[in-house]
């Protein structure tokens, strides 16, 4: 299972998703998390469509490293 993920990972990294930028990207995370901060802001109609499970985990990951610290 690992092999396919890893796989689809080098597919992915070579184009670009509807947002413009390569998935799992440091660009493409940062867009994404702009996207978040704008929702936790209470700005309306912000669209997540395209939002992928990656940086869903990403964000959670990341705020469980600062509860930690």
């Amino acid at each position: 299972m690992a092999n396919y993920r890893l796989r689809i990972r080098k597919l992915e990294s070579r184009f670009p998703d509807a947002t413009g930028l390569v998935p799992h990207s440091k660009e493409w995370f940062e867009h994404w998390y702009r996207k978040i901060d704008q929702v936790i802001a209470g700005e309306k109609n912000v669209d997540l469509s395209g939002m992928t499970l990656a940086v869903v985990d990403s964000f959670i990951g990341a705020g469980t490293r600062e509860a930690r610290s």
